[in-house]
């Protein structure tokens, strides 16, 4: 589950008033056309309720440098993190891919959120989202994968 109302973030930042919600989905309205820098973060995995370690596989970091046109509407889904795991489950969710895309679902840049752990003493780099491609494997059967990101730059 996404954001349900903008609430006070964007107050007092440069893009104050240009961002609306429509399904937990942030629509940002381009004030300029330019050169724009965007900074993604995938979420981190849940963890299970037997585990030691209290965080799942990190969320990957992108950042990229895109042309934006005036008035165009950016669609921005940021990922949640990954459900905890409870003594009748044990398993727990990956968290979400955090997504920056054109109106038209065009793809700018992605970043994939980390896997989601059973019972882990410490943290595994198998669980953590992957820079490349393709995720990552995860650690053996407790433990889910790390999504991939992707990037799209478009000049």
């Amino acid at each position: 589950m996404g954001p349900v109302r903008i609430g006070s973030h964007h107050t007092g930042q440069d893009h104050d008033g240009q961002v609306t919600l429509s399904s937990s989905i942030q629509q940002w309205t381009v004030p300029h056309t330019g050169e724009y820098r965007i900074e993604v973060i995938g979420a981190s995995g849940g963890y299970g309720e037997d585990s030691i370690i209290k965080n799942g596989g990190r969320g990957v970091r992108m950042i990229g440098n895109f042309i934006l046109t005036k008035d165009e509407i950016i669609h921005i889904l940021v990922g949640q993190k990954g459900t905890e795991g409870r003594t009748n489950l044990k398993t727990s969710g990956g968290g979400g891919g955090t997504f920056v895309v054109r109106r038209n679902n065009t793809p700018l840049i992605i970043a994939g959120g980390g896997g989601g752990i059973r019972n882990m003493s410490e943290q595994h780099p198998a669980c953590d989202a992957s820079i490349n491609t393709t995720g990552n494997a995860g650690n053996n059967s407790p433990l889910g994968s790390g999504g991939k990101r992707r990037t799209r730059r478009t000049y």
